[in-house]
């Protein structure tokens, strides 16, 4: 096949990975088995790992990431999905999965990101965080507007799902140059919800 071919994930930031025990020492072995196609608008990716940590865990982990350019009405888009299994010390399974997609129409743009990324634990209480990120703006040669909203969320599960933690940013992000002056503006507004403190339920932070 013409556009098949292998590749190393380097370029990829192992954000997905990045919630497991890191190896304290060189007493460790790692395999990855990586395949991926690259057209000119859609570049895919499948990668296998198996992983020993001495004294820490074993791995399997399977992630599938794609990039794609905007093609008519189709967005501009990133989607990565991982789903891990360790065993070992603090077994269990991770998953992480992330998209983002972005449309532009002259000088108007709109994106929305999500990400899901949770560890279930053989004998911990299972965690869980969730975000999502839409935005809206305006683009030109000299000068740039984006509205945003950014909700998160922290989960935890011993029987059910809890909220631990929960917040919303609103943000104005401006940027403009010209030949004998600049303008940078960075407003947010954040709105932080613990539900299990019983003093202060509901903060605002600016």
């Amino acid at each position: 096949m013409a556009n098949t071919y292998r590749f190393s994930s380097d370029g990829l930031p192992e954000h997905d990975f990045s919630a497991l025990v890191r190896a304290d020492s060189l007493a460790q072995s790692t395999l990855d088995f990586t395949l991926g196609f690259q057209g000119n608008i859609w570049q895919p990716e499948l990668m296998l790992r198996l992983r020993e940590l001495d004294q820490q865990y074993s791995q399997r982990a399977l992630r599938f990431s794609s990039r794609s350019e905007a093609y008519g009405l189709l967005p501009q888009s990133l989607w990565q999905s991982t789903v891990s299994e360790q065993q070992g010390k603090l077994a269990g399974t991770m998953q992480y999965h992330n998209v983002e997609a972005t449309w532009r129409y002259r000088a108007l743009l709109g994106s929305v990101s999500g990400l899901l990324n949770s560890m279930e634990y053989s004998d911990n209480p299972d965690t869980q965080y969730l975000k999502w990120k839409p935005a809206i703006g305006f683009t030109g040669q000299k000068q740039s507007t984006i509205l945003s909203l950014t909700k998160d969320e922290s989960r935890y599960r011993i029987e059910s799902w809890t909220t631990a933690n929960s917040s919303d940013t609103y943000s104005l992000l401006h940027t403009s140059s010209y030949e004998d002056h600049s303008l940078d503006l960075d407003i947010s507004h954040r709105e932080v919800s613990n539900p299990q403190s019983e003093k202060i339920p509901k903060a605002p932070m600016n």
